[in-house]
């Protein structure tokens, strides 16, 4: 392992890492110069006690984004790839954490962050980010940004089919509503209170009203939230108090 660490003034001279205060300051030094040569340390806590520190000013460093907090006690420097300049390959040691490691995109000079942040952002834009890079600061191929580049894919092509699920069942939602409201719109007052719905569409108003625990003012509520107007939504009302209150329970 590197016996040296070095420190970007891009990180260290902002506002934010003043604003942490020197007993949290303090620590980050002292944490980054004792993590192993990927960034890790499994000793925070140690180190927080020996040099006086607080447990708060190690909850800061995470809050504030310098720290990645894993569990079992082990951490990672964000900026670890911004402050270090490429290791050789004949000092280089690499991290015993690296079911952690795999979990982050190692990408040169710059933070490393989470899998699903990739996901969380523009889908596409990561995408074509990560496909250019696969090569980490030391030489090698960086097997966890492969992993997480494969698994951001995997995760984007499943979020459309998901959405496309969702709208189409929304549609399907819709049109059988639509139906219901038609069929019930179309009869007068008279016809209303003796028309019975066809199966379908009577079982789709009665499982809506179901999934609402029964509840004809949540029902109500729903509908009104989806654009129905309340000429609409009272029918639905009358419908359901007539033919479904019965089954109450």
């Amino acid at each position: 392992m590197a016996k040296k660490r070095m420190f970007s003034i891009d990180i260290i001279t902002t506002d934010k890492f003043y604003d942490l205060g020197l007993e949290a300051q303090a620590l980050y030094f002292q944490l980054s110069m004792q993590a192993d040569d990927d960034g890790f340390i499994d000793k925070a806590r140690s180190i927080t006690r020996t040099i006086g520190a607080t447990p708060d000013a190690l909850q800061k460093l995470v809050k504030e984004g310098y720290l990645i907090e894993f569990e079992n006690s082990v951490y990672c420097v964000t900026h670890f790839r911004i402050n270090n300049n490429k290791i050789p390959k004949d000092r280089y040691t690499p991290t015993l954490y690296t079911d952690f490691y795999k979990k982050l995109i190692d990408e040169p000079n710059r933070p490393y962050r989470f899998c699903k942040q990739n996901v969380d952002r523009n889908l596409t834009d990561s995408i074509q980010e990560n496909d250019k890079t696969e090569e980490n600061v030391n030489g090698y191929v960086n097997k966890s940004a492969t992993d997480c580049k494969k698994d951001v894919k995997k995760l984007y092509t499943q979020n459309r089919i998901d959405k496309k699920r969702e709208e189409e069942s929304k549609k399907d939602k819709n049109r059988v509503l639509n139906n219901i409201h038609s069929s019930i719109y179309a009869t007068t007052e008279k016809e209303k209170n003796s028309k019975e719905l066809p199966e379908l569409e009577r079982n789709t108003l009665y499982n809506y009203w179901q999934d609402r625990e029964q509840n004809i003012n949540t029902v109500v509520v729903d509908l009104l939230k989806q654009g129905y107007s309340q000429e609409q939504v009272q029918q639905y009302k009358d419908y359901i108090e007539l033919n479904f209150n019965k089954y109450k329970h």
